[in-house]
C-alpha cells in the first residue's frame, strides 16, 4: 500500500514537471540565438528574426489587425507560425512540414 502511494506521488510529480517544461518550450521560439516570447511586438520579432517567409493577414478591422507570420527554418522540422493581434505576439504554433528555406538559429 505504501509503495503504491509512493509510486503515485512520484509519478504525479514527474508528470507535473514534464508538462511545465513542455509548456515553457512551446512558448519560446529562437531566432539567431535570441528568444521570441509571447507579448513581443512585431517590431521586436522583425528586428530579431528578419522577414518571415510569408505573412498572412487574418483580420484587418480598424485597429484590430491580426496577422500570422510563417518562419520556414532549416532543421526545425515544421514551419513556425507566429500569430500577432494588434502588433503583439499572442500565439506560437507549428504548421506544415518545413522545407527549410533559411537559417533561424
Amino acid at each position: 500500500m505504501v509503495r503504491t502511494k509512493l509510486f503515485l506521488l512520484i509519478f504525479t510529480v514527474s508528470l507535473t514537471f514534464s508538462s511545465r517544461a513542455e509548456a515553457i518550450a512551446i512558448e519560446v521560439f529562437r531566432c539567431f540565438g535570441k528568444e521570441i516570447r509571447k507579448e513581443d511586438t512585431t517590431y521586436s520579432v522583425l528586428k530579431k528574426c528578419g522577414e518571415p517567409a510569408y505573412k498572412e493577414i487574418l483580420s484587418n478591422e480598424g485597429c484590430d489587425k491580426e496577422e500570422k507570420w510563417h518562419y520556414d527554418c532549416i532543421g526545425r522540422g515544421n514551419v513556425e507560425e507566429l500569430i500577432f493581434k494588434k502588433g503583439i505576439l499572442v500565439k506560437r504554433s507549428r504548421g506544415e512540414r518545413s522545407k527549410g528555406t533559411r537559417y533561424c538559429k
